[in-house]
């Protein structure tokens, strides 16, 4: 039998059920760990769906847990901490490469605890630091919000 993906939910809200329900229609995916703020509504989505490892601290779940693949379903805001926190539980450093002036990328970077970032990057200054941290053997995750990123995000692994 084949290895299930070990999925866990952040934000167990209206919006996590469809994606719950995607999941427990996969035979392949096991519902591993549920991770909320609302404690009682943890509970409840817990025991409905038959997952046991509950968390309310994201870096708490996904430090103890081993997961194949998180499925963040909070309030937008609350996407890109979430995301980041799993891609460093997986070892994975982000770095911020933004057009954006210094002192509002030192800002964002700061917000989302990102230690390493580079301002006023031009569309071609990032796909230099793509294709540099891929020639060290890195494997690259781009994500991006505008055309402008379009190269950048082609070159991506």
């Amino acid at each position: 039998m084949e290895k299930k993906i070990k999925v866990g939910v952040i934000g167990v809200g209206s919006i996590a059920e469809m994606h719950i329900a995607g999941y427990k229609a996969d035979p392949r995916v096991e519902l591993a760990a549920f991770c909320d703020i609302n404690e009682e509504r943890l509970k409840e989505k817990g025991e409905r769906h038959g997952v046991t490892r509950l968390y309310t601290d994201v870096k708490d779940m996904v430090a103890k847990e081993e997961l194949d693949a998180v499925s963040v379903c909070t309030w937008n805001a609350a996407h890109a901490p979430c995301t980041i926190a799993a891609l460093e539980a997986a070892g994975v450093r982000p770095v911020l490469l933004t057009g954006d002036h210094e002192s509002a990328a030192g800002a964002i970077a700061a917000r989302l605890s990102i230690e390493e970032y580079h301002a006023g990057c031009m569309p071609e200054d990032k796909l230099r630091y793509i294709d540099a941290s891929q020639g060290q053997g890195q494997p690259v995750c781009m994500i991006g919000d505008g055309v402008n990123d379009a190269p950048a995000l082609k070159a991506a692994d």
